[in-house]
């Protein structure tokens, strides 16, 4: 139609009467034209998301006679897209808030009330989303949640303790855990420890009911081989000057004055451990490269020296602590009075 009208004269132009019928005609086609181009299926970008707002706004600025020239078809072809795009905005919406759930997940699972509370909310909303909706939210996201489940899932710890050769009614073991805090049970205690020369000064921090805080490690004394660790979300105790580190995995050995726990000799200490050995997941260590002076001094072997008020597996004198000794024979019986606490030989406090 444009061509054969633009093929006329002026003044075959002036005849014709209906001239806006042609110009009404062209501005629907010019619509039809936009709502033809939007993709088809609709898909989820700015690209198309422009497509679909440029032929509404197109076909709104449209008189009522330009638009009553839209067949029906099309317009609801504009109205199908309009409606896609918003159903699929709504899914990549529900499933951006899901996402974002699982990232604000605590890494590492702590054992907390509010830790625990957020991998609930997670698995919750992961499970309200429509199947459309889920198969938005990537392979490695949801792993995340599902690890994160697992992890809190596996919080209780089981510790096996090790046997003090000295004394058969006492068992040590080290324990650390870089995340998860945990009540100690009956019958276990644990200690702190600084160094000192060739000497190992244990400090008791927390006893059974306390709450030893994460990324604590300690020395753990129980009257039994077999204990288990349980998490807990109260208040941890308080924990200062600690010689001791660990690990919560398997690693090599970090340098070259790194002590463990041992009785080789018969004596429970710390004694040194070089590579290729390995340091275990959960236990704890003594890396003298990393104190004050310690590298300049490698002892054959920590020795355990607890507070006078604690039984040690051996009696040691601590340079500066201002301890009084004395040694007496009773029945037959070698005892040792240490601030006025009696000791055997083997340092058992002795009624």
């Amino acid at each position: 139609m444009r061509p054969a009208y633009n093929a006329l004269t002026d003044t075959q132009k002036g005849y014709v009467t209906n001239y806006s019928e042609l110009t009404d005609a062209e501005d629907a086609l010019a619509v039809v034209n936009l709502i033809n181009a939007i993709d088809d299926p609709v898909v989820y970008t700015n690209e198309c998301h422009q497509e679909i707002l440029d032929a509404r706004a197109a076909y709104n600025n449209l008189t009522q006679a330009q638009k009553d020239l839209v067949d029906a078809t099309t317009l609801q072809k504009l109205t199908d897209a309009e409606a896609d795009y918003d159903a699929s905005e709504a899914d990549h919406n529900a499933a951006n808030a899901v996402i974002a759930l699982i990232n604000a997940i605590d890494d590492p699972v702590a054992y907390t009330d509010a830790c625990h509370q957020e991998i609930l909310d997670a698995r919750e909303a992961y499970n309200n989303l429509t199947q459309a909706q889920k198969d938005l939210i990537d392979a490695s996201t949801l792993q995340k949640l599902t690890d994160a489940e697992d992890a809190y899932a596996s919080l209780n710890v089981d510790i096996t303790a090790k046997l003090d050769p000295v004394n058969d009614d006492v068992y040590y073991s080290t324990f650390y855990d870089g995340s998860r805090q945990l009540e100690l049970p009956a019958n276990v205690e644990a200690y702190t420890a600084t160094v000192s020369g060739d000497k190992m000064l244990l400090k008791k921090v927390a006893v059974p009911g306390d709450i030893l805080p994460a990324a604590t490690a300690v020395v753990l004394r129980a009257s039994q081989a077999d204990f288990t660790l349980t998490p807990s979300a109260a208040s941890p105790v308080s924990v200062e000057n600690n010689a001791l580190r660990g690990t919560d995995v398997n690693m090599g050995v970090p340098s070259d004055h790194c002590y463990v726990l041992s009785g080789a000799d018969g004596f429970v200490g710390f004694y040194p451990l070089s590579a290729p050995y390995t340091l275990t997941a959960h236990k704890a260590y003594i890396d003298l490269d990393n104190l004050p002076g310690g590298a300049n001094n490698a002892p054959r072997r920590l020795r355990f020296v607890f507070n006078q008020e604690q039984v040690a597996t051996g009696i040691e004198d601590v340079q500066g602590d201002n301890v009084q000794s004395t040694k007496v024979l009773e029945n037959g019986q070698l005892i040792i009075i240490k601030n006025g606490v009696r000791y055997n030989v083997q340092g058992q406090i002795v009624k």
